[in-house]
């Protein structure tokens, strides 16, 4: 029972501890008065969407970029990110998707005039950690987890030819112990009746 549990706790906190994390991020962007703006409303459907991460990771990637874009949800996309490089392995789809995160991380909102985006080397620089980080940590994660149910399946093949190995060594022997012993309890079986005599 308390295994179930534990289990469960784990679950939920999986689940919703990023999306906590997320609005906490969130928050500070889009608490500019009592009703949240359009860009504050967009952020929370990224936001939110997050809940359905496991289920639909580009998708949720797609729904997190407008708080990208508009620097009120970076954590949401980045966790996102993550999330669509650990259950895909596709690299042009990482690629694309870690370009494009960079991408719209870097670009200032609003965009006024598409000729006057300044170029900040410090923002480049972040832009392409962040991206690159999420990826990276993605993909490690996942191989980490397909090493370790390979080697789980190592180990019970292991197990098994063991197993298969000392049967058959046990069904070698086994006649050959007993073709020994006979003998010699048929030898013993007179000696004793003579003595009884």
């Amino acid at each position: 029972m308390r295994v179930w549990v534990a289990a469960q706790r784990k679950r939920l906190l999986l689940v919703f501890g990023p999306v906590a994390l997320a609005c906490a991020d969130a928050f500070p962007g889009i608490s500019e008065g009592p009703i949240p703006s359009t860009e504050g409303a967009i952020t929370l459907i990224g936001v939110f969407a997050l809940l359905l991460r496991l289920r639909m990771p580009l998708t949720v990637f797609v729904a997190t970029l407008p708080g990208l874009f508009m620097g009120t949800g970076w954590l949401a996309a980045w966790i996102a990110l993550y999330t669509v490089a650990r259950q895909r392995s596709n690299r042009p789809l990482l690629v694309g998707c870690g370009l494009v995160s960079m991408t719209l991380n870097y670009l200032p909102y609003p965009i006024n005039q598409p000729d006057e985006v300044p170029w900040d080397a410090g923002v480049f620089e972040t832009s392409l950690a962040a991206a690159v980080a999420c990826v990276a940590l993605g993909r490690a994660i996942s191989l980490r987890n397909e090493l370790t149910a390979r080697l789980d399946e190592l180990e019970k093949s292991h197990a098994r030819e063991q197993r298969l190995l000392a049967e058959q060594v046990l069904a070698h022997e086994l006649p050959r112990l007993l073709a020994d012993s006979a003998p010699i309890r048929c030898n013993e079986q007179p000696s004793a009746s003579s003595k009884r005599r």
